[in-house]
């Protein structure tokens, strides 16, 4: 019965951990963006799942999207010239948290 119990307690301290840690990722993300990041305006190219793809055109030239459950027509988006992969939508850091956590579902 007290294994029972330890492993239904861990159940929980596992979900938050993984919670924190890709709040904490998204925060890290958007501190690296708000220091050496490029704002773009991104066009919604089309809804899939509940979720907009965004297409945009780097300083380089390179095509890019991204995809956000924020559903507008346009949207800033911040990029890392140095790292493809990280990009987040310019919102404020204040309503960051609520739509990291609302939007992992």
């Amino acid at each position: 019965m007290l294994i029972i119990g330890a492993v239904l307690g861990l159940f929980p301290l596992a979900l938050g951990s993984v919670g924190t840690f890709m709040s904490v990722k998204h925060l890290r993300d958007k501190v690296v963006l708000r220091r050496r990041g490029v704002t773009v305006e991104a066009l919604s190219a089309h809804k899939l799942h509940g979720r907009s793809e965004y297409r945009f055109i780097d300083g380089e030239g390179h095509k890019r999207t991204f995809k956000s459950s924020l559903n507008t027509g346009r949207l800033e988006v911040t990029y890392d010239p140095r790292n493809s992969k990280r990009m987040a939508a310019s919102i404020l850091l204040l309503l960051a948290v609520p739509v990291t956590v609302l939007a992992e579902r």
